[in-house]
């Protein structure tokens, strides 16, 4: 009766570290751009981004044949600043596609909730790439130039997926059941 005690539980506590894990966002601008019918550029509001995960502002979303990954993404500068990415869930990583519009330089800088610079990345290649940035809690980011346009073509981020409390529940009923059985015999 103990053996099934014991791996009752053991399987319960697998199960938990088993749905326990992350999911894998991977936000691409190309069909977000050809499903509206808008110009070339137009800015993007914050809260339409709210569904990726992500709340957006001073950005505008581009077409141009400079993105070798895509054509598509958003840039900085509607306001002439430095465009900003908030993750709703911050996120230990992210793995950027940047590429330098009008501006042969690019800063992406990663925050915390704090405000606390986490990681940074520039280049003055005038060219395009990929980078990560690692961080504990990345909860923003800011991306600029010095003195034109720079883009993100892609954000890939991975973020921790909650445990569902349906899966502790079976967890405790399957303990129950082999309780009632230990009280049956």
């Amino acid at each position: 009766m103990k053996k099934v005690i014991l791996l009752t539980i053991a399987f319960s506590i697998f199960s938990l570290l088993l749905c326990g894990g992350t999911n894998a966002t991977i936000i691409n601008f190309t069909e977000i751009y050809s499903s509206n019918e808008r110009p070339f550029a137009w800015e993007l509001f914050g809260n339409e981004w709210e569904s990726y995960g992500i709340i957006m502002s001073n950005t505008y979303l581009y077409a141009a044949q400079q993105d070798p990954f895509d054509q598509y993404g958003v840039a900085n500068g509607v306001e002439g600043g430095p465009g900003i990415i908030s993750i709703i869930n911050p996120v230990t990583n992210l793995t950027i596609d940047w590429v330098s519009l009008t501006s042969p330089a690019i800063n992406i800088q990663a925050y915390n909730a704090e405000g606390d610079l986490l990681n940074s990345f520039y280049s003055d290649t005038g060219s395009s790439g990929t980078v990560t940035l690692d961080g504990t809690s990345i909860a923003y980011i800011i991306f600029f130039d010095d003195g034109g346009t720079v883009g993100i073509s892609t954000l890939n981020f991975t973020v921790p997926v909650p445990e569902p409390t349906t899966l502790l529940l079976l967890g405790a009923g399957l303990l129950g059941l082999v309780g009632l059985r230990k009280f049956r015999k």
